[in-house]
């Protein structure tokens, strides 16, 4: 069996911890910003293709609420992905991890 497997984990000093949160909300950012931005796509998408040939209202209102509720998972997915990252943090501090 390996022995690396068998050791306890480190706590990670204070200089990890603080490059392991960095890492966790620049990873958080890009994740938010590629759903922002595929949303911010789909609403120009829907306003270009409306003005060349316009959509019954009902499948207008449709594509914006589509657009709009891919908005609210982004803010929540990033919210609990911050949360997350925080608790990790706190817990590398703390040596609990």
């Amino acid at each position: 069996m390996n022995e690396a497997l068998m050791e306890p984990e480190r706590k990670p000093s204070f200089g990890q911890a603080i490059f392991l949160m960095t890492g966790h909300i620049l990873g958080s950012a890009a994740l938010f910003l590629v759903v922002a931005c595929a949303a911010w796509g789909l609403g120009l998408a829907v306003h270009v293709l409306d003005a060349k040939h316009p959509f019954p209202e009902r499948a207008l209102s449709l594509l914006h609420s589509v657009e709009l509720w891919l908005l609210y998972i982004d803010v929540a997915l990033s919210g609990v992905v911050l949360l997350v990252g925080t608790i990790r943090f706190l817990m590398d501090l703390g040596g609990k991890r």
